[in-house]
């Protein structure tokens, strides 16, 4: 047996009670799986240099988002992290998971005040149990 696989024919319960799934209100006949941890990269950069909300100038055109953010791999972040020093990094923590942010460039609005550019998001989410019927 896998360390991702959970006995099939059995499921934790509270406080450490075992449940037979096929004995349950609903037997599905189904398996118990572990799931996780999953790791998800996520580039954001600024989109809208006049964006009023940010404090950088006056945006009329109300056709595109501030920021534009996409989907990337581990080996971007890393080309990512080859091609620039990054500004800071900053890390937070819930019980749905970490973000770490790494903030690769800032720019100063009309205010003197420091806008996040280009950025890096590492989500992790903790490992789940999932029920997979068959």
């Amino acid at each position: 047996m896998t360390d991702q696989e959970v006995r099939p024919d059995l499921a934790a319960g509270a406080a450490g009670e075992v449940v037979e799934p096929k004995s349950a209100a609903h037997p599905f006949g189904g398996r118990v799986v572990r799931v996780g941890p999953q790791v998800r990269f996520q580039k954001v950069e600024l989109n809208c240099r006049s964006s009023a909300e940010w404090g950088l100038g006056t945006c009329w055109c109300v056709n595109h988002p501030t920021f534009v953010e996409h989907e990337i791999g581990f080996s971007d972040v890393i080309e990512a992290l080859k091609e620039k020093e990054y500004e800071y990094i900053t890390a937070s923590a819930d019980e749905n998971g970490v973000t770490i942010k790494i903030v690769l460039s800032t720019i100063r609005n009309q205010y003197n005040d420091r806008i996040e550019d280009e950025l890096i998001y590492i989500d992790i989410y903790p490992p789940k149990v999932e029920v997979q019927r068959t």
